[in-house]
């Protein structure tokens, strides 16, 4: 009886040595990759539309202080995968176009294994590349 105790008990102390010290040397986490479709939706800064900087810096600032972003809608993912899940891969992909890579993800992770897959297959390879590598890094 006493050589199970001792044996489950060193099990247990190098299960979590090991743990510890896994932990303690694992690799940085990768930095996730930039939203695809922010370039496409950011407005050019003044600045760099600017080809005389010196000229631009001499002026006074005099432009009004830029207005605060407009609040970001809110993503109902769980019905919108549903309903993704219910289209043609093709549809479902036209309608994804406007979401962003952090929305698209959330989606495809609340729809199913196959129905993801689907859609996935039929995005444009770039993107259909930066989705499956952000879903196989696991939950956000």
């Amino acid at each position: 009886m006493k050589l199970p105790v001792v044996i489950g008990g060193a099990f247990v102390v190098g299960l979590a040595g090991g743990t510890v010290m896994g932990m303690r040397h694992a690799p940085a986490p990768a930095p996730a990759p930039a939203d695809s479709l922010a370039v496409a939706r950011a407005p050019a800064p003044a600045a760099v539309l600017s080809h005389d900087t010196a000229a631009a810096a001499a002026k006074p600032d005099t432009a009004a202080p830029a207005a605060a972003p407009p609040p970001a809608a809110t993503l109902d993912t769980a019905r919108l995968a549903a309903t993704l899940a219910k289209l043609a891969p093709a549809d479902a992909v036209e309608l994804t176009t406007r979401l962003t890579d952090d929305e698209l993800e959330a989606v495809l992770r609340h729809m199913g294994v196959n129905s993801a897959s689907a859609v996935i297959a039929a995005m444009p390879k770039t993107r259909a590349q930066l989705m499956s590598k952000r879903l196989l890094g696991g939950p956000k």
